[in-house]
């Protein structure tokens, strides 16, 4: 089974606010569980949520795996760290919190069924498409990514990035690692949609912080940056169109 990212969580100071804030943004169906204080999305994908705690911090993707307990003795076996010891949540399986050698954060889980999911009955313009981590060393972190979870990945020198293939199927989640910023480490969620331009104004707009404006990327397409009032950097990316 390959390893796929299967959920993505971002960080919110007022879960319910980030909750109706992001569903106006992009669209998205949103539910709020008030037991939890957490709130779940549909991007017709992978979908995710919404939390706030104290143990950890930022924006955490999930990647599906088959033995938590052998991909925890790895993650750490080769630099690694767990952040959350492994909670079990019935109905659903076993997740943990960890950070690769570079210090950015993501998660495992093990669901109790080794069924696939079944995939979202509605379909929606702007959903989850790619997750980047950053590196100082871009290559030694691809190299560690490709180790732990037997991904297929590519250095591309010339623009200082690599990119990491999940699977062969081309609805999964991609990654990638950029150069390490004055920010730190962090994984940052990108959304595809149709107008960048348009949901970069309406975020800003909105209350959201510019990290970079709208701008074209050759022979991968137009992306634009922004940062919510919670702590999160999202990038948001529409492909350009093969020729």
């Amino acid at each position: 089974m390959d390893n796929l990212f299967v959920h993505t969580e971002f960080q919110a100071k007022d879960v319910q606010q980030a909750m109706k804030w992001y569903g106006e943004l992009f669209g998205w169906d949103t539910n709020y569980m008030p037991e939890m204080n957490y709130a779940t999305f549909s991007d017709g994908r992978t979908g995710g949520g919404f939390y706030s705690n104290d143990n950890y911090h930022g924006t955490i993707s999930y990647v599906r795996v088959d033995n938590y307990k052998d991909t925890l003795a790895k993650v750490k076996d080769t630099g690694g760290k767990v952040v959350v010891e492994p909670v079990a949540m019935e109905g659903l399986g076993t997740f943990a919190i960890l950070a690769d050698p570079a210090g950015n954060y993501f998660g495992v889980i093990q669901f109790e069924s080794n069924e696939a999911p079944p995939p979202q009955p509605k379909q929606y313009a702007n959903f989850i498409t790619h997750i980047e981590f950053r590196a100082q060393d871009i290559a030694k972190l691809l190299d560690w990514y490709a180790a732990v979870f037997s991904w297929e990945v590519n250095h591309i020198p010339e623009m200082n990035y690599g990119m990491i293939m999940t699977s062969k199927d081309e609805n999964a989640v991609t990654g990638g690692v950029s150069q390490l910023g004055e920010s730190g480490p962090m994984a940052i969620a990108y959304i595809h949609v149709d107008d960048v331009d348009a949901i970069w104004k309406k975020a800003i707009e909105s209350g959201a912080k510019s990290v970079s404006e709208p701008f074209d990327v050759p022979t991968v397409g137009r992306m634009a940056h922004f940062a919510d009032n919670h702590g999160n950097v999202i990038g948001i990316l529409k492909y350009a169109q093969p020729e």
